[in-house]
């Protein structure tokens, strides 16, 4: 058996270890939050920037929520709706929404795609 002073120093090493261990994995913890933190603002700047454009978009083409469509332009946006709703469910998912909007730079990459979805489907549906 190993004399007291060496049991000593081995209980002070496995504390200094058990000690190390925590630190560590306090320090990553510490870490995941700052990731998260980060990737909530980083999804909070990108809303903030396809709500930016929205506006901008909407001021450029003198659209606000009151404008009321013409029977014609009904009609145009009904067959718009129908070319886009390609599996012709009456909705229009994100998978059709995808090309127009990203081909049209509406929308810049899937995130921003995502992110402006978000911000007009207000009821999630």
């Amino acid at each position: 058996a190993p004399a007291p002073r060496v049991r000593g120093h081995l209980r002070d090493a496995r504390d200094g270890v058990t000690l190390l261990e925590s630190q560590h994995q306090a320090s990553r913890d510490r870490a995941a939050i700052r990731r998260r933190r980060l990737r909530a603002l980083e999804r909070q700047q990108l809303f903030e920037d396809v709500e930016e454009r929205k506006t901008r978009w909407l001021k450029l083409r003198k659209l606000n929520r009151g404008f009321e469509f013409s029977r014609q332009q009904k009609k145009e946006l009904k067959r718009w709706f129908d070319f886009i709703d390609a599996d012709g469910s009456g909705e229009i998912n994100v998978e059709e929404l995808q090309d127009p909007l990203l081909s049209t730079g509406i929308a810049r990459n899937t995130a921003e795609l995502q992110a402006l979805i978000e911000a007009v489907d207000t009821d999630g549906s």
